[in-house]
């Protein structure tokens, strides 16, 4: 994208460019704030030992997706705001463009609530129990292949430069 369509969108790109992948371990590890300017972010809090009541936590992808997963028992509230493109919450999907995306379940004081604050410029923000298989999977997966079958055509035409 030209810089001049991003800052006249209000895309925020700080943070950096490419994939990131955050998997804390405890509370301790867990970060307040994930930030990424361009690419794919995940957040596993699948292993993450998470305690009972609300834990806050923001995410903020100028361009790209922002994946949660979370524990089945997790209660999420989510408060997200998208340029263009979709939130999709475990199986309800909203998207367009100046999405602003509410659902703040109550939970018991003894259940861990999520509370999600989400900010996407462009792109989609994703909740979760399972790895996302779909997206990012199939563009590894077709790289790697097309980077395979690269190498065998340059094998088998005994070029060597």
């Amino acid at each position: 994208l030209a810089a001049g369509v991003v800052s006249a969108a209000g895309i925020d790109l700080d943070g950096g460019v490419g994939q990131r992948e955050y998997r804390p371990t405890s509370t301790v590890d867990l970060r307040d704030r994930y930030e990424l300017g361009i690419g794919d972010l995940v957040v596993d809090l699948r292993d993450t030992d998470l305690p009972a009541g609300d834990v806050p936590l923001e995410v903020d992808v100028g361009l790209g997706q922002a994946v949660v997963l979370v524990p089945r028992d997790v209660c999420v509230a989510t408060s997200a705001d998208v340029g263009i493109g979709n939130v999709r919450m475990f199986e309800r999907d909203n998207g367009g463009i100046d999405v602003d995306f509410q659902d703040t379940p109550e939970a018991a004081p003894d259940v861990t609530r999520l509370v999600l604050d989400a900010e996407i410029g462009v792109g989609e923000v994703r909740v979760r129990h399972a790895p996302l298989a779909g997206l990012l999977a199939v563009r590894v997966a077709l790289l790697d292949a097309h980077r395979r079958q690269d190498a065998e055509r340059f094998l088998a035409s005994g070029r060597r430069d």
